[in-house]
């Protein structure tokens, strides 16, 4: 009976009535976007009751209601919410679309997780790129997607120049001298077939089911190096198998070998600091290098 939204807010969550507790939260939200003419898709739309929403969710996530809990986070913008939601649940499609609202708002963290996830090596390469996180890039390429080195090596040199035109100097491309990068070619190699064989997946679509985690986990482990010096062949990739009802969600079962626990971008790295963790060193042309 209570005219005061804030009071009523209040006793929907005292009486663990969610539904409730939304649609007093929906009304207070439209009525903040009609008062400041603001529309739905504006980047402000969502400000006014941000921490109701939170509150929603975290209450929506105990009760289970992952559905609420999903709306809520979203309107409390709560992007390290939703990544754990989503990776929780294994949606793919909510990670793709996580990763673009929080390349948009600037948090990065979240979107190279977010790609993490997704096993998107490349557009993993440019988001250190866009943060000009360089040696970082570099080094990312130089494990996941040698094919890039040559070109994070360029931007790396670049952005050396500009402080340390020496150190920038002594970087070395594995095309120029392929004795300081031993089988780089065979590397090149293993990437094209790796790349064809295991992670071809261009769109979330193309995911297998999580129930496949257990037949792909073996790829994982493959030393391709070692398989292709002896002329064997990859692991056959396995195939999805078609679950009786099609799930509403795009299940994770990515067969990157990578971990998200390593990069951040939150802070800038002078390029000038970055000597100690060269590649390799290329015969320098200067005594006093």
């Amino acid at each position: 009976m209570s005219p005061d939204l804030d009071h009523r807010f209040d006793l929907a969550l005292q009486l663990n009535d969610l539904a409730l507790a939304a649609r007093i939260a929906e009304e207070e939200h439209v009525e903040h976007l009609r008062a400041n003419n603001i529309s739905e898709n504006d980047g402000e739309a969502e400000v006014a009751n941000e921490h109701k929403w939170k509150q929603i969710s975290d209450l929506a996530i105990r009760a289970w209601d992952f559905a609420l809990a999903e709306k809520a986070l979203w309107r409390a913008r709560d992007l390290n919410g939703l990544l754990l939601l989503y990776t929780s649940t294994g949606d793919a499609k909510g990670i793709e679309r996580l990763n673009k609202a929080a390349i948009s708002s600037g948090q990065l963290n979240v979107a190279l997780l977010s790609l993490v996830q997704l096993g998107r090596v490349e557009e993993l390469f440019e988001l250190f790129v866009t943060a000009k996180r360089i040696p970082e890039a570099t080094m990312f390429a130089r494990a996941y997607k040698p094919s890039l080195v040559p070109r994070a090596l360029q931007l790396w040199r670049e952005e050396l120049k500009k402080t340390n035109v020496p150190a920038s100097q002594s970087l070395a491309d594995p095309q120029q001298y392929p004795t300081l990068f031993p089988q780089f070619d065979q590397v090149l190699l293993a990437e094209a077939k790796l790349t064809n064989e295991v992670n071809s997946f261009t769109s979330v679509e193309q995911l297998p089911p999580a129930s496949s985690y257990l037949q792909r986990k073996q790829l994982q482990s493959v030393d391709a190096l070692q398989l292709l010096a002896h002329g064997a062949v990859l692991p056959a990739s396995p195939s999805p198998v078609p679950s009786p009802s099609t799930p509403s969600r795009s299940p994770i079962a990515s067969s990157t070998p990578m971990s998200g626990s390593g990069s951040s971008l939150s802070n800038s790295t002078d390029p000038s600091n970055e000597q100690s963790s060269l590649p390799q060193s290329a015969p320098s042309h200067d005594d006093n290098v």
